[in-house]
Parts: C-alpha cells; sequence; structure tokens
C-alpha cells in the first residue's frame, strides 16, 4: 500500500490534472443524479413517463456513440472531451428551466449526446497520458475514485439546496441549475488545464485514417460484458434516489445522507481496487466481485429491516463500482491503441441498447410499487455476465495483461 501511495503522487502531468479536474463533474453528476427523478416528478410527470425519458436518452448516447468514436481520431479527444461536458451543461439547464415533456426530451438530448462524448474518449485520453500499463490502472482507479467522492459531496448538497435556493417551478430547480454551473466549469477547466494529447495517439490515429480494421473477437467479447454487466446496473442505479425515498419512504434529506454514504463507499472501493488486485491475483479478485454483487442484488430483491437494507444497498455500490472498473481498465488495457476507439464505440451501442430496456422496464416496475423486482432482475443478469466473463473473457485477459508492470499476476488455472 505504501508503494501504491507513493505512485498516485508521481503521475505524469496529464494524469495529475486529469483527476483533480474530475471533482468539478463528480460534484455536478451527484446533484443532477440525486434531484433529476425527484424534480421530473415534482413537474408531473410520473414514473412511466422518467423511465421512457431515461430510455430515450440512452438510445441517443448509444446512438452517438459510434460516430463519435470515429471523430475522436481526427478532431481529437481532448476536443471532443470537453465538447461533451458543455453539452452535458446545457442538457442539466435546460431540464431545470424546461416545462413539459417535450422539453425533458430535449434536454435528454443534449444532455445524452454529452454523455456519448464523455464516455467514447475520456478514458482512452486518460490512458494516452499514462507511462506504463501501471499507470493506466492506478490513474484510471484514482479518477473514479475522485469521481464517487465529489459525487457524494454532490450528493450530500443536493438533498441541501432545495431548502436553500429552492426553485420557481420545483423545489429542486435551482439545485438542478447549480449542477449545470459546475458541469460548465467542469468542462473549462478541461479544456485550459489538460495538455495536449501525445504523438502516440496522434500516430494511432493517422495509421487508423489510413487503414481501418474491423473490430477484432476481443473487442466484441469485452463489449458484450460490458452489455451484461451495465444491463444489470441499469435496472438499478438510474432509480437508486427512487427507490431509497419511497421504498423506506424516507425525506430528501435522508435519502441525500444515505446517498453521500453511499458515494464515500464507492470512493474507498475504487481506491483500493489496485492493491486489492496485486494481493489477491485476477481470479481472486473476479470471483470475490462478482459473486458479492450477485449474493447483494438477491437479498436486496428481499422485504427487509431499514437498516439491513441501508446496509446492503451500501455494499453493492461498494462491489458494482470494483466490479465496473475492473472489467473497463482491464478491457481497455487489453487492447492496442487502435482498438481503443472503436471498443469506446461499439461499448457504449450495446451497452445502451441493454441499458434503456433495462431503464424502461424498471419505470414501470417502480410505477407499480415494486421496489425489489429490480434488484432480482440485476442479481440474474449478474450470473449471465459471470458465467460468460469465465467462458470467454478471463482467457483473454490472462493471455494479453501480460505487462510486468500491470500489477495483474495471472494465477495457476488450478486456484
Amino acid at each position: 500500500m505504501k508503494e501504491y501511495i507513493s505512485d498516485l503522487l508521481h503521475f505524469s502531468r496529464g494524469v495529475r490534472w486529469f483527476v483533480l479536474t474530475e471533482s468539478m463533474m463528480g460534484i455536478s453528476i451527484g446533484i443532477f443524479n440525486l434531484l433529476l427523478n425527484l424534480h421530473l416528478l415534482a413537474s408531473g410527470l410520473n414514473e412511466a413517463q422518467i423511465g421512457a425519458v431515461a430510455s430515450f436518452g440512452i438510445i441517443v448516447s448509444g446512438a452517438a456513440s459510434i460516430p463519435c468514436s470515429m471523430l475522436a481520431s481526427r478532431l481529437g479527444r481532448k476536443n471532443l472531451l470537453v465538447l461533451g461536458l458543455l453539452l452535458m451543461s446545457a442538457g442539466y439547464a435546460v431540464f431545470g428551466f424546461g416545462q413539459g415533456l417535450e422539453a425533458m426530451y430535449a434536454a435528454q438530448f443534449l444532455q445524452s449526446s454529452g454523455v456519448a462524448l464523455l464516455i467514447t474518449t475520456e478514458v482512452q485520453l486518460l490512458y494516452s497520458y499514462s507511462k506504463s500499463k501501471k499507470e493506466e490502472t492506478q490513474g484510471f482507479s484514482m479518477l473514479f475514485a475522485v469521481f464517487t467522492l465529489f459525487t457524494g459531496v454532490g450528493t450530500l448538497a443536493g438533498g441541501l439546496l432545495p431548502r436553500w435556493i429552492g426553485g420557481w417551478t420545483t423545489d429542486y430547480q435551482g439545485a438542478i441549475v447549480t449542477a449545470a454551473v459546475f458541469m460548465l466549469a467542469g468542462g473549462i477547466s478541461r479544456g485550459l488545464l489538460l495538455p495536449k494529447e501525445t504523438s502516440q495517439v496522434g500516430s494511432a490515429a493517422s495509421g487508423s485514417r489510413g487503414k481501418r480494421r474491423l473490430p477484432g473477437k476481443a473487442v466484441w467479447l469485452f463489449c458484450v460484458l460490458n452489455l451484461l454487466v451495465g444491463t444489470s446496473a441499469a435496472l438499478i442505479d438510474p432509480f437508486i434516489n427512487v427507490i431509497v425515498k419511497f421504498r423506506l419512504e424516507w425525506t430528501d434529506t435522508q435519502t441525500s445522507l444515505l446517498l453521500t454514504v453511499h458515494g464515500v463507499v464507492l470512493f474507498l472501493a475504487s481506491f483500493i481496487m489496485p492493491p486489492l488486485v496485486e494481493r489477491l491475483g485476477h481470479r481472486r479478485t473476479y470471483r470475490l466481485v462478482f459473486l458479492s454483487n450477485i449474493g447483494i442484488s438477491l437479498f436486496l430483491s428481499a422485504v427487509m429491516p431499514v437498516g439491513l437494507f441501508s446496509l446492503l444497498l451500501l455494499g453493492r455500490g461498494g462491489a458494482f463500482i470494483m466490479l465496473n472498473n475492473l472489467i473497463l481498465t482491464h478491457s481497455m488495457s487489453a487492447l492496442e491503441e487502435e482498438e481503443r476507439d472503436a471498443f469506446a464505440g461499439l461499448r457504449m451501442v450495446l451497452r445502451s441498447l441493454g441499458s434503456s430496456v433495462a431503464a424502461y422496464g424498471t419505470g414501470v416496475l417502480l410505477s407499480g410499487r415494486h421496489y425489489g423486482y429490480p434488484f432480482l432482475l440485476a442479481g440474474i443478469g449478474l450470473v449471465t455476465a459471470y458465467l460468460f466473463f469465465i467462458r470467454w473473457v478471463q482467457p483473454l485477459y490472462e493471455a494479453r495483461l501480460t505487462d510486468p508492470k500491470l500489477p495483474l499476476p495471472v494465477e495457476d488455472p488450478s486456484t
């Protein structure tokens, strides 16, 4: 752990600024994710309509991801990343000031287009600033640790801001606009502070323009795994504030406090992921996080006391962020530079298709007050993902992640 902390203090300049500027985006998303559904409910939309808006946004993100990944090599990942943050800010603002279902669809279009640009460029740009595969893994984990920590800060602020600044149409309007301001600040700071992309990225991009290859088997397998895991997450995460508020019959402040602690748990889980892999090894770590996620999700589908539900929900958050980060960082590290943009685009398309169906289905379930079913379906989905991982993905990880600088020991198959 001492060596790990030392490595974090000596990140390259690009990785260091990337991590530091993540804080503003985390605060913005923390406020927005806590209050958007509540703002929409207060605006007169029902759960099914909110699910339809969320599903539309996921479809937009998926449809935009392929052209975004193709433009990354032409216009530059940094430029598209900054544009994505600005579009997200604009979408947040329209959510805050807009009225009626049509305005909410327009806001979702802007916000989801920005998300597509963000997701198809962020990790590859971070990796382009990294000096080694080890720094890729550590930088990615620290990026998510900072994001989740400040998402928790934003969630806490989201529980307080409606009482402090209110709004004209709903009590949540002022807070939604505040989230837009923080996202705008994040986009501007990254545009000014992040260094230019390295020549490695430029040469890979120019090479890909000259001779494009179809995505290989590894890209497709990694994308399918992300589809399975992302669909399971989309059954719960877009509605976690609604589930907590109405299943537990809590106030907005109580809900924000629990989700703030949830954010701290996500921070700790992201932070300890690299040393955990180094200590337990590849197979044991994946086995632990997959089985933890499956077990907790199935338990959460049952009726239980408030205290136990809260603890399991926190445990589910930590276990899932570790699983998500493991899969994304190892998939990206296992691919060649010229494969990464294609992976990011296809991953977003497939994940969006599954997530849109899941989000719409959860909206319908919640409109019928079925608060346990999303966890049950998520547990079943994760069982499928784990079986797919063991059969198809784990052998590829072990074959490709052989750089001695990466803290990912390959164990004996008998362990």
